[in-house]
């Protein structure tokens, strides 16, 4: 995700600059979200994606808005642990085959 936040902030983006941009409107949320899915390929024809998109993103930037604790970097804002298997995948998405 933040290929996609951290061009539009001029580089490395730590947690206070993503909130602060998200404050005085230089970062709209919506437009972030639109982005990702566009990277993404996830079109209308995929709602189920785009939901799990706008889910996921929405829920970061609030957490950029307001921190649960003092982080420095966004990456330590995740509530969720990097996935390190499929398993971790399949517990966390359901997996179907929407083809």
């Amino acid at each position: 995700m933040l290929a996609v936040l951290a061009p539009a902030l001029g580089g490395l983006a730590k947690a206070k600059i993503i909130g602060d941009a998200l404050a005085e409107g230089t970062l709209v949320a919506e437009d972030e979200i639109q982005r990702i899915a566009d990277m993404l390929g996830i079109d209308a024809e995929q709602p189920s994606l785009a939901a799990v998109v706008r889910e996921h993103v929405g829920r970061f930037l609030n957490e950029v808005r307001v921190p649960r604790n003092a982080s420095r970097y966004p990456q330590e804002l995740w509530a969720n642990k990097p996935m390190m298997s499929l398993r971790d995948v399949e517990a966390t998405l359901p997996v179907t085959d929407e083809s």
